[in-house]
């Protein structure tokens, strides 16, 4: 078997762990602690190292730069400002726009969804309620303009319980 073929044996293995038994899942993965904050504060970040390797990382990376280029007809590299071009999607705004529906246009946006530790976290938070509607990037330009206040956020409608998120 090459590497990727036993990366996403894993993979399926450990998706089919988290669905079964999501605290199983979580503890195998080392990642109590991630749930601990998730439950104290309502969300988590988690280091990159325990999501996925440098060149998984650079995989997606690359891959979404390649479906930009194709759908905006312009070159994209991180070390530049870039442009939507030719791609009109909303929203957009100088200097940053949306890729819509990756899913479908490389193996590797699968893979990523497939994640061991994001399903695990998924199947634990949401109780296996959790539906994929999409699959995005957002595009930032280097030196785009984001307005004012666009700190950590959710895209989300406000909660109509009058309870915080995770409350």
């Amino acid at each position: 078997m090459t590497e990727t073929e036993l990366a996403e044996k894993d993979n399926t293995v450990r998706f089919a762990e988290a669905q079964a038994d999501p605290m199983a899942a979580i503890e195998s993965l080392g990642l109590t602690d991630a749930v601990d904050e998730l439950e104290d504060r309502g969300y988590v970040v988690i280091a990159p190292d325990r999501v996925a390797s440098v060149e998984f990382v650079e995989r997606i990376r690359d891959t979404v730069l390649k479906v930009a280029e194709r759908r905006t007809g312009i070159r994209h590299a991180l070390d530049t400002n870039g442009s939507s071009g030719r791609y009109k999607a909303e929203p957009q705004q100088p200097g940053q726009f949306l890729l819509y529906y990756l899913l479908f246009e490389d193996p590797v946006f699968e893979e990523w969804i497939m994640n061991p530790t994001l399903q695990a976290l998924i199947a634990y938070r949401l109780r296996y309620q959790a539906r994929l509607s999409s699959l995005s990037s957002f595009v930032k330009s280097k030196h785009g303009h984001y307005g004012e206040g666009l700190g950590l956020h959710a895209d989300a409608p406000p909660c109509t319980t009058g309870r915080p998120v995770g409350g």
